[in-house]
């Protein structure tokens, strides 16, 4: 329960961190976690392997494990250098669970690797980020569901790929961290906003309209629970003190009146009745 907080990495050569603060409050806003942004370093040429001319995702997960921070739900490193993992010649990122950690390059998704600029391309390094982040949390692969964890083979992909969860995927992620549905897409919808990714905010308007029906719809239904309630055992203690005919008849009446999702589905007829003979 200690471990709530989540960790970025730059590594490289970067052109300063303010691209950092945006993926910082995105992932904040995405994880309902605190994110704290280490300084940036540089890659230790160890990690790189003359004869791939890459980098080893793997090595360098494997060399910040002994660095992580004691109060560390997960870390993600971000790199400007181009990577590759065991047979696979180049990817866009990778996830140990067991570390609790990841890496994403910026190599193959954006113009100039060193500075990430454009809607296009923090929607891209957002997805990345996220989709591998949900891998420290033990998420696989979906292939059920068009979701944010589909596996992404090249470019294409990424940019198809929605910056949303599906249904069990979400489900999973609420409980591993526990968060209100509603406040966390309005919080990841301003983040959205602020760079005028429109196309994912619009799906995200959609289900925040939903999520805002259904608890309207909530806040009645208590209303009109506790209107039964104070109705129910008023109306018993009146039967009880008639005769056998008027009781059967006013127990009628209150099963109707119970089988009603809400007061309002009550016939109007029956509504006054009760209202009368309370």
């Amino acid at each position: 329960k200690s471990k709530k907080i989540i960790y970025l990495q730059p590594m490289g050569d970067f052109n300063g961190t303010v691209q950092f603060e945006k993926i910082k409050k995105f992932v904040s806003a995405y994880f309902t976690l605190p994110v704290k942004l280490l300084p940036p370093i540089k890659l230790n040429k160890s990690l790189y392997n003359k004869q791939r001319r890459k980098f080893d995702a793997d090595e360098i997960l494997l060399k910040v494990r002994n660095s992580l921070p004691a109060d560390a739900f997960a870390f993600a490193a971000i790199t400007d250098k181009d990577m590759f993992s065991g047979r696979l010649s180049a990817v866009f990122g990778l996830a140990y669970c067991d570390l609790h950690s990841c890496v994403v390059s910026t190599a193959r998704t954006v113009a100039n690797p060193h500075q990430i600029k454009g809607r296009d391309e923090f929607e891209r390094i957002f997805k990345l980020v996220v989709h591998e982040l949900c891998h420290t949390m033990g998420f696989p692969h979906c292939s059920a569901h068009k979701c944010l964890m589909n596996g992404t083979a090249n470019i294409k992909d990424v940019n198809n790929a929605p910056l949303t969860l599906c249904g069990p995927c979400l489900r999973k992620l609420q409980w591993n961290i526990g968060f209100d549905k509603l406040a966390r897409y309005k919080k990841i919808s301003n983040q959205l906003a602020a760079l005028n990714i429109s196309d994912n905010n619009l799906a995200l308007a959609a289900k925040i309209n939903r999520l805002e029906k259904e608890k309207a719809v909530n806040a009645r239904l208590v209303i009109d629970k506790q209107l039964m309630a104070y109705v129910r055992p008023r109306a018993t203690n009146k039967v009880e003190s008639k005769k056998r005919g008027e009781q059967e008849g006013q127990m009628s009446l209150l099963v109707i009146f119970e089988q009603a999702t809400t007061v309002r589905e009550l016939p109007i007829s029956l509504y006054l009745g009760l209202i009368v003979y309370h």
